[in-house]
């Protein structure tokens, strides 16, 4: 067995850093980052509870636009039906509905038994 010389232990120690700044620099790279408000050119990495976080929220906002189209279709589809969830509220002085409860009532249309 040959004896590792100091000029081989130091191209040892150079090819092993050589090799770990590179691994940093892929590990970088695939770390999501998040600019740092006030501080241009400067990002942070991203944690998993972050990254969750924002993923429930988009996930909540889809919901909620998912709902809404429903809505907008089962309107565009059902134009007689939507007239009289329209009249009934009409009655009810029209100002003082709430966005909740137009919602309410077309949901509720939406999953009648009388809905075609």
């Amino acid at each position: 067995m040959s004896e590792i010389t100091a000029e081989m232990a130091k191209a040892l120690v150079a090819e092993n850093e050589r090799l770990f700044k590179l691994l940093e620099r892929m590990v970088d790279q695939m770390l999501p980052l998040e600019e740092i408000e006030d501080l241009p050119g400067y990002s942070r990495v991203l944690t998993a509870e972050v990254l969750l976080a924002e993923r429930d929220k988009l996930k909540a906002e889809n919901e909620s636009l998912r709902n809404d189209a429903e809505r907008y279709r089962w309107l565009r589809a059902n134009q007689f039906d939507a007239l009289e969830i329209m009249e009934k509220f009409v009655g009810e002085q029209m100002e003082y509905v709430t966005d909740e409860e137009l919602d309410d009532a077309i949901d509720a249309a939406i999953i009648s038994p009388e809905n075609p």
